[in-house]
């Protein structure tokens, strides 16, 4: 019995010496070998070879830009430590430009507005088979272009480019900033913009709230009908008191103009001959309308004169739509009918048959005025 114990016992030490012996000798060696797939991704850290991130040296620069003016290229320069090739790829507002894959760029000038652009410079390393990254990537820093109309050029090459504006009903944006100067002189960038305006032939809403100028009056009398006749809309400048006489005359197709607060003072004949105007309320600072200030027109029909104590002569001659209007107590009218009355003629007639002038709105209806007396 001790025996056969023995002898069971000797076996079972045997096998189980040639189990270790044969891990040591065959599965050992063959686990940690490099050749095995489980040891390759456990040092798969220390025996891979990764590209190294590109070094950014020289950053592109943003830039502001007069519309079609030349722009300068935007520029990158990068290294890299490990002697990898270096790839780029610009951007434009986050989306890739087609086909510009070297270190600079030539932004566009000939679209109004911003856009930011960016480059992806990538580090490409030889693949030698170790599964490691062979290639990393760097961004660069935004570059900020902007394109405005700073100069009369820009606004005739602008206008030159545009496709639109044929007509009034679609008219093209002219968002200009530039240096307006003495708007009321003889000689002026005013004048000077009509000019360009009037060459280009299109329709346009003129933006003018970035324009600086000098002194606090706006237009001017020497403007002749080259280009106001193209404007559909106007925003004035800031810090504008007064409207010079004539000073959109003949803007036959304004339909708008703003803002008008803070003007205290129009001239004769401002907007004498401007068919597109369809109401207009005056300012609270002006009292006063002068003479042919809105003689002919002819598509007004409705003004406020609520705050305006005087009108002159031929104020209103030849509007011959006017259906509404709203004027204070005691108003002073100044008139001389010519011929057959018109329209504020009979207005005249009405308003003053009543001793009272009354305040308030007048209505045209039926070919005849009435109103609160």
């Amino acid at each position: 019995m001790f025996r056969e114990r023995l002898h069971k016992i000797i076996i079972s030490a045997g096998h189980r010496r040639f189990i270790l012996s044969f891990f040591v000798c065959f599965l050992f060696p063959f686990f940690f070998s490099c050749r095995n797939p489980i040891m390759v991704d456990l040092l798969s850290p220390f025996n891979k070879t990764n590209a190294r991130i590109p070094v950014i040296n020289t950053q592109p620069m943003s830039n502001s830009y007069d519309f079609g003016e030349s722009a300068s290229s935007l520029t990158v320069s990068a290294t890299v430590s490990d002697g990898g090739t270096l790839s780029y790829q610009w951007f434009k507002n986050g989306a890739e430009i087609p086909g510009e894959t070297s270190d600079t760029y030539v932004p566009v000038t000939s679209v109004l507005g911003d856009c930011s652009y960016h480059v992806v410079v990538t580090n490409t390393i030889a693949d030698n088979g170790d599964r490691g990254n062979k290639s990393a990537a760097a961004v660069s820093s935004t570059a900020n272009i902007n394109v405005s109309l700073i100069s009369l050029d820009g606004i005739s090459r602008y206008l030159s480019s545009v496709s639109h504006g044929s007509v009034p009903s679609d008219p093209v944006s002219v968002p200009a900033k530039i240096s307006l100067g003495d708007t009321t002189g003889s000689v002026s960038v005013w004048n000077d913009l009509l000019g360009i305006i009037d060459v280009a032939g299109v329709y346009v809403d003129l933006d003018l709230s970035a324009c600086s100028i000098i002194g606090s009056g706006f237009g001017s009398s020497y403007a002749g009908p080259g280009g106001k006749d193209r404007i559909v809309s106007i925003v004035l400048p800031s810090g504008i008191s007064s409207i010079s006489e004539s000073a959109f005359s003949n803007c036959t197709s304004l339909v708008d103009i703003k803002p008008l607060n803070g003007i205290t003072s129009i001239g004769q004949a401002a907007f004498s001959g401007c068919e597109g105007l369809k109401q207009f309320k005056l300012p609270d600072g002006v009292t006063s309308i002068e003479v042919d200030t809105f003689s002919g027109c002819s598509g007004l029909t409705t003004v406020n004169l609520s705050s305006v104590s005087s009108v002159g002569n031929n104020a209103f001659a030849a509007c011959e739509n006017l259906a509404s209007i709203t004027i204070g107590g005691g108003c002073v009218i100044t008139l001389t009918i010519v011929g057959d009355p018109t329209r504020f003629d009979l207005f005249f007639i009405y308003y003053y048959g009543s001793s009272s002038q009354a305040a308030g709105t007048y209505t045209w209806n039926a070919g005849a005025w009435s109103g609160p007396h």
